[in-house]
């Protein structure tokens, strides 16, 4: 996965590669550690029971690929429900979420917030 951005100055465009993220440690958690297989899907049913899945969390197998698809980007378990989205069947992030993870990973070095449909100037270290 690249994270593509603009440079502000020069409008050039910037690819930044997903192992530059991931050479940073993650951060540690205090929530729920799911290790298993069996566990993400007995936690899998259990939240698909409790009715509070995202659009397109509504099977055992979504919510379970989901879990892993936020695993590996070093989420918890309910960080990975809430930002991981399905689009054409594929799981992706929700731009906050992508935001945060660059953050987080100290690879942002200049961030400017935006309105829809404008192009934010960002800057990746």
């Amino acid at each position: 996965m690249n994270i593509v951005s603009r440079e502000p100055e020069s409008n050039a465009i910037v690819v930044a590669n997903h192992q530059a993220m991931a050479r940073t440690s993650a951060p540690s958690y205090q929530g729920l550690v799911l290790r298993t297989l069996t566990e993400m899907i007995a936690f899998a049913d259990l939240v698909l029971r409790s009715k509070i899945t995202p659009k397109g969390l509504d099977t055992v197998e979504a919510i379970v690929v989901a879990l892993e698809f936020g695993a590996e980007l070093g989420m918890a378990p309910m960080q990975s429900l809430q930002s991981v989205m399905v689009v054409g069947g594929r799981p992706g992030l929700y731009g906050d979420a992508a935001l945060a993870l660059c953050r987080s990973r100290g690879v942002l070095a200049y961030y400017s917030g935006c309105r829809i449909g404008h192009i934010a100037p960002a800057e990746l270290r």
